[in-house]
């Protein structure tokens, strides 16, 4: 029931996907598959509303994963990064730099790390010690999405743009005034969510490939 609602909710259907989590609380859940759940309400908040509660939900959801599942509480913690740096001012109060910190004291990465966790550290390293100390990890973050979305792109990972995408194309490309990563990243993105049938990523690919489009 839970890997239903995560497919509704990356095709875009939002009333679906409701109704199934609604589905599967009623029934008996351990501590693990009620984090996960937890999870995915946010996640259907923020494919529905980009701002306001969505941050907030996913950071709550990620502390409730911590002690249960060390990889997926540092996936929803990009999460909760992607969605406090789009949602901005509308973040419902919890800002880039509280979802940062709580990712720098979360579960640390494994060994050897993932593109989840290179992005994570690099973003939270931007977010709290600024660019001039946070550029060499920026940069091995941003190396490690291009090889990963290159792989996405023949595999239709549509995991890949729920985790990495609402971080990278901006404001990482443009924070290292990266033009070629930022052009590959946007366009791929699109090419993925596409054949992956993952709408409700597709319009902010899109919308990045349109901004790329415009500052050229």
């Amino acid at each position: 029931m839970l890997a239903a609602v995560q497919y509704e909710i990356d095709a875009g259907a939002a009333e679906q996907a409701h109704d199934l989590l609604a589905t599967a609380e009623s029934g008996p859940l351990d501590d693990l598959q009620r984090a996960r759940l937890e999870r995915l309400r946010a996640r259907l908040v923020f494919s529905q509303v980009r701002g306001g509660d969505a941050p907030r939900l996913l950071l709550d959801a990620a502390n409730r994963l911590a002690p249960l599942d060390a990889a997926l509480a540092r996936d929803t913690l990009l999460e909760a990064t992607g969605a406090a740096i789009f949602a901005g001012r509308l973040s419902g109060g919890t800002a880039e730099r509280t979802v940062a910190e709580a990712a720098r004291a979360g579960p640390p990465a494994p060994m050897p790390p993932r593109m989840v966790d290179v992005l994570l550290d690099g973003m939270a390293g931007l977010i709290i010690d600024g660019h001039a100390a946070g550029v060499d990890g920026l940069r091995r973050a941003l190396d490690a999405v291009r090889r990963e979305q290159r792989a996405g792109v023949a595999g239709a990972d549509g995991r890949w743009l729920w985790l990495a995408f609402r971080v990278t194309p901006e404001p990482l490309a443009a924070e290292l005034w990266d033009d070629d990563a930022w052009h590959e990243l946007a366009t791929g993105a699109v090419g993925i969510a596409r054949e992956a049938g993952a709408l409700a990523v597709l319009p902010m690919a899109l919308t990045y490939e349109a901004c790329f489009r415009a500052r050229r």
